[in-house]
């Protein structure tokens, strides 16, 4: 069976799809974000059916697969929870799909999102291994059909992940569990500076003790107690790999240069690998990394996000009386309103140039809103007065207040980027919020009269790509002043 096989991986839209075409694009492997997400992508006018899969665990995330009901009927799906054999809550979808046209031609797609964090080599080693040996049992099944497995494994081009997905085995003996992504040391400024090239590349291998990898470790990872090899029975190709790129887009083997691009890592982790009995024919390329170099992430990555136009304001109103133009706190409103649908933790980030009296006050005894502003205090003489940097919650949720105050007017955009970077994102980041909500004000901008500060409308930008990232792009931006 010959099918054209075109995709494209975004990782920081935490929506990126891979697309197998033949006669058109009739398959969507896709991991997902949100069931928004996957409403959509498979509205009615898509003509698409779509099986999802949400991870196990706490976090809304999960995996789909969307086809074409037109053209492909489903014979077996199964849906792979990692966390049944102690290997996470991440999952994975396998979808047998059959061309209504031709009975005879059947396809086995795969779909996984593989656990991120790169300590744990032994955990993303075993998910691989589970996904390649189970897609292998169905596609026996139905007649050795071919095999297309796409997603987000969380791991670098020539990687020992990415080379045991291409080579079948692995000797872990050999190997760093910390190493095996490859993923570590990729922060976006020390790729960009070296021209988008790993500053880092893989080429090394660690000779590693059996003492290195723990009994259990081992067992997650080459699914035996006294092996130290991993392996798996299929023979896979990358598809990117396998169809000529521009220099601008691709790397030395001709992957991506980077399909995901967030504060914390810029690169390559998608991937869309096939098996004999199929070939891609064409791929959709990813930017160029000049490109990014100006935009600073994927233009996709907030594309989440929804902003409201709200008048009036809302930040000063507080739990019993208005104050400052302010009659209902409309971020509070938006706060609880995202709690009720399911969102279990809210992050709000305050960047008018007041501090969010009334917003600090609804919030300050909740431990699961946790409430950040920048603003001019100028020692409690800027209005309205509050927001000290030792004002930080009350009554058991110290630490869910956090108050950048700034002790005079001009800061600008190297001031709040800063200020970003060393206290908004490591806060907000470890404490995970499922939701983001920014109170704009915009009083802190250039050439504003009352505010008489310096930030431009690329530092708001930059600054809403940066909370993009810790949320996925679920977040709500309200005006403020």
């Amino acid at each position: 069976m010959h099918c054209g096989i075109c995709g494209e991986p975004n990782h920081n839209s935490r929506f990126h799809t891979k697309q197998q075409a033949s006669h058109g694009p009739p398959r969507v492997p896709s991991q997902v974000a949100s069931p928004a997400a996957s409403q959509q992508v498979a509205s009615p006018a898509s003509s698409a059916a779509s099986g999802c899969h949400r991870r196990t665990g706490d976090n809304v995330d999960g995996c789909a697969i969307f086809w074409k009901a037109d053209r492909f009927r489903v014979l077996e799906r199964e849906n792979i929870e990692f966390s049944q054999f102690g290997m996470r809550d991440n999952v994975a979808q396998l979808s047998v799909l059959e061309l209504r046209k031709s009975m005879s031609r059947k396809i086995l797609v795969g779909n996984i999102h593989v656990l991120y964090n790169p300590n744990r080599g032994d955990v993303k080693l075993g998910q691989i291994r589970s996904l390649c040996t189970k897609a292998h049992l169905l596609s026996t099944k139905w007649g050795d059909i071919p095999i297309v497995l796409g997603g987000d494994y969380n791991s670098l081009p020539q990687s020992p992940l990415y080379n045991f997905l291409a080579s079948s085995e692995l000797n872990i003996m050999k190997q760093d569990k910390r190493e095996l992504s490859g993923q570590r040391n990729r922060l976006p400024n020390q790729v960009l500076e070296a021209g988008g090239k790993p500053s880092n590349p893989i080429t090394s291998i660690n000779i590693c003790s059996s003492s290195s990898w723990s009994n259990e470790e081992i067992r997650l990872a080459t699914g035996q107690e006294n092996s130290y090899w991993a392996v798996h029975p299929l023979k896979l190709h990358s598809s990117y790999a396998s169809v000529k790129g521009s220099t601008n887009t691709r790397d030395s083997i001709g992957e991506p240069l980077a399909t995901s691009y967030h504060s914390k890592f810029l690169g390559t982790v998608d991937y869309l690998w096939y098996s004999d009995g199929i070939a891609p024919a064409r791929v959709l390329d990813t930017l160029p990394i000049d490109v990014l170099c100006r935009t600073r992430g994927l233009p996709c990555q907030v594309s989440f996000v929804t902003n409201t136009m709200v008048r009036p304001p809302g930040h000063h109103a507080g739990i019993k009386h208005a104050m400052g133009f302010c009659l209902h706190n409309n971020a509070a409103v938006a706060a609880l309103v995202a709690q009720a649908a399911g969102a279990r933790k809210v992050l709000i980030v305050d960047w008018d140039v007041h501090h969010g009296n009334g917003t600090q006050e609804i919030f300050e005894q909740n431990k699961s809103v946790l409430y950040i502003s920048l603003h001019r205090h100028e020692g409690g003489n800027f209005y309205p007065g509050t927001g000290a940097a030792d004002e930080v919650g009350t009554n058991g949720a110290e630490g869910y207040c956090v108050n950048v105050p700034w002790s005079c007017g001009g800061v600008g955009d190297k001031d709040y980027i800063y200020a970003f970077q060393h206290v908004v994102l490591p806060i907000a980041s470890q404490f995970s919020p499922d939701f983001v909500i920014v109170s704009a004000g915009f009083d802190a901008a250039r050439g504003d009269p009352l505010g008489c500060c310096d930030v431009t409308p690329a530092g708001y930008s930059r600054m809403t790509q940066m909370l993009g990232d810790i949320c996925g792009g679920k977040m709500l931006v309200i005006l403020e002043g």
